[in-house]
């Protein structure tokens, strides 16, 4: 077939074809509830650009300081890190290691204080009717 037979068939099927009322009241009635719907939410690039620029600065610095790290002239940091780490980790062994029942009774009372307000909430709402 020729594409000018192709566009007379479909022009002579075009005049016979219509569109039901139900099809076209769908249409219109898609088209209403578009118009009148809200505008997408913007992501708040004023409220993330603080976050967003510590995060850049803080890479920065990190990549900065890599070659001083890395280099062999200055061999101190590295060993210094390691004890530095040793330390911590006993001063938190030493903590655990002094706890007795009054650290006990505080870490409790942190821990209501934290969970209560969350599920406390949860607890008090009734699912609405329905769902």
């Amino acid at each position: 077939m020729k594409p000018d037979e192709i566009d007379r068939a479909l022009a002579r099927d075009a005049a016979r074809v219509r569109a039901s009322p139900q099809f076209a009241a769908a249409v219109m009635a898609a088209v209403r509830r578009e118009a009148i719907a809200p505008p997408p939410l913007t992501f708040p690039w004023t409220r993330a650009a603080p976050g967003i620029a510590a995060i850049a600065l803080t890479l920065a610095l990190a990549v900065s300081s890599l070659p001083s790290t890395l280099s062999g002239d200055d061999a101190a940091p590295a060993p210094r890190a390691i004890e530095r780490a040793v330390e911590v980790s006993a001063s938190v062994g030493d903590i655990f290691a002094a706890l007795d029942a009054r650290w006990a009774t505080i870490w409790v009372v942190v821990a209501a204080l934290t969970v209560v307000p969350i599920v406390a909430p949860l607890l008090l709402v009734r699912p609405a009717r329905g769902s």
